[in-house]
């Protein structure tokens, strides 16, 4: 169907042009007729995609949960006050989520950490018999890393290593610093055990256990 009334400019490409019968709508020519199909002006948006909603969102992503979520509401806001001129509620509230997700689970790491989840200790790597020895040792190594020389003395020594300290044993356990001890090898005769270990600086350690009571005590140690 075609109209005849007043012609776009001469030779004009098809399009859309002001409708000559009906102010304020648009009418396609065929590049040689009106035709029947109209269309009404598409207005300029006005609108843009709110800054704090697009920060949230990446603050978010790239680990930095607090400062996510902070955006993240606060651009969700931005946008819920001026619609009109304002977008991104979506990438806001996922902003929230992610910042969200993100601060539960650093806390729940922070958490294990506190609580020694994430320490690696000798016993983890043995056994049975081999364990409860290894743990010994891991517990000689936290006793002295803490500078408790009445502890490493009192609990994790025999009597007979005791006597053989003229100065006081106590006194050689107790300089708290970082120690850390990697026990080599593990072996276990009836009540007897020799562990080889190495220590921070390529130092040789060896431990000769004795169980006794219910459980494994050094009763002697020597570095190289």
């Amino acid at each position: 169907m075609s109209f005849t009334g007043p012609d776009p400019p001469t030779s004009a490409p098809p399009g859309w042009y002001p409708d000559p019968w009906a102010p304020g709508l648009l009418r396609w020519w065929s590049g040689a007729d009106w035709t029947a199909y109209t269309s009404a002006p598409h207005a300029a948006s006005t609108q843009q995609t709110d800054g704090f909603a697009i920060a949230s969102l990446v603050t978010s992503a790239l680990g930095l949960g607090p400062v996510g979520i902070v955006l993240g509401l606060v651009g969700w806001r931005r946008i819920r006050k001026n619609p009109e001129r304002r977008t991104g509620r979506g990438l806001a509230i996922a902003g929230v989520a992610t910042g969200v997700a993100y601060t539960a689970i650093l806390a729940v790491v922070i958490v294990l950490g506190v609580n020694g989840a994430f320490d690696e200790t000798n016993a983890d790597d043995y056994s049975g018999t081999e364990q409860e020895v290894a743990r010994t040792v891991d517990e000689f190594e936290d006793a002295w890393e803490d500078g408790e020389g009445v502890r490493v003395c009192t609990e994790l020594f025999t009597a007979e290593i005791l006597n053989s300290y003229s100065g006081g044993c106590t006194s050689d356990w107790d300089d708290e610093g970082y120690i850390e001890i990697d026990v080599k090898s593990i072996t276990v005769t009836g009540d007897l055990a020799t562990v080889t270990a190495e220590a921070d600086g390529g130092i040789d350690w060896r431990f000769d256990l004795v169980y006794t009571d219910g459980e494994w005590l050094i009763d002697d140690l020597e570095s190289d």
